[in-house]
C-alpha cells in the first residue's frame, strides 16, 4: 500500500485544496508517482473524467498538478447541493440518488465502503497519496458520521506509513482542542509549530503526526 500524507484544516476555505495541489506537484517534480484523494467532497461544479464519471473540480486540478489522469477513485463520494431537496449523491462517479441529511447519515456504511475501496485501488497504482480532509475534523455535529477526516486518517494510519497535518489560515483565530474520537476516546490535540502564511498544527501522535 502507498505511503500517505493527510492535509486537514480548521475549517472550510483555509487552503487545504491548494496545499494538496502544491504537494502533488512538489512530489511529482521529485519523480514520485503521487495522486490526490478526497473521500467525500461537496461541490456544485464537477469534472468529468475519461471514464465518464464525476469528481470534484479540486481533485481534477490536483491530479493535473500530480501529472496523472483524474480518476473517480480520487473522489469516490461527491455531494451536490439541491436546495431544500437535500443533495444529489454521486457515488464512484455515477449519480446514486437525492438524499436529505438524515438519509445520507443512514447511508454512511455504503459511503464509507466506496471511500475505502476507492482509496485502496488508488493506493495500488501510486507510491504516495496526498489525502485532503473536508471542513474541520472537530465539527461536533458531524464527528460520529464523517467519512472524510479522522475516520480516513485513523484507518490509513493502521495500514500504511501516514502523516497528518492540520492547517489554519492566518486570518482564522479560533483553534481549540477537539472532541474525543468516537472509537478511540482520544482527543485531537493541536500544537502550534508552523509558518506564518498557513499556521501548521500537528494532530496528536495517535493520529500519525510527527
Amino acid at each position: 500500500m502507498a505511503k500517505a500524507i493527510m492535509v486537514q484544516g480548521t475549517g472550510s476555505g483555509v487552503g487545504k485544496s491548494l496545499i494538496v495541489a502544491g504537494l502533488c506537484r512538489i512530489f511529482s517534480d521529485k519523480g514520485i508517482n503521487v495522486a490526490p484523494f478526497k473521500g467525500q467532497n461537496m461541490a456544485l461544479n464537477s469534472f468529468i473524467t475519461k471514464e465518464g464519471g464525476e469528481i470534484g473540480r479540486a481533485q481534477a486540478y490536483q491530479a493535473e498538478a500530480a501529472r496523472v489522469e483524474p480518476s473517480v477513485d480520487m473522489n469516490p463520494v461527491l455531494l451536490k447541493a439541491t436546495g431544500e431537496a437535500g443533495c444529489q449523491v454521486v457515488l464512484n462517479g455515477s449519480v446514486h440518488s437525492n438524499m436529505q441529511a438524515q438519509e445520507y447519515y443512514a447511508f454512511k456504511k455504503e459511503a464509507w465502503a466506496a471511500v475505502t475501496a476507492g482509496y485502496e485501488r488508488l493506493s495500488r497504482r501510486h507510491e504516495l497519496i496526498i489525502i485532503e480532509g473536508a471542513g474541520s475534523p472537530a465539527e461536533i455535529n458531524l464527528i460520529n458520521d464523517e467519512v472524510v477526516n479522522m475516520s480516513v486518517s485513523v484507518r490509513d494510519d493502521r495500514a500504511s506509513e501516514q502523516r497528518c497535518r492540520l492547517y489554519q489560515g492566518i486570518h482564522h483565530q479560533q483553534v481549540q482542542r477537539g472532541p474525543e474520537h468516537p472509537e478511540t476516546g482520544q482527543r485531537y490535540d493541536t500544537g502550534k509549530n508552523g509558518p506564518a502564511g498557513a499556521r501548521r498544527y500537528s494532530i496528536s501522535r495517535r493520529y500519525g503526526a510527527a
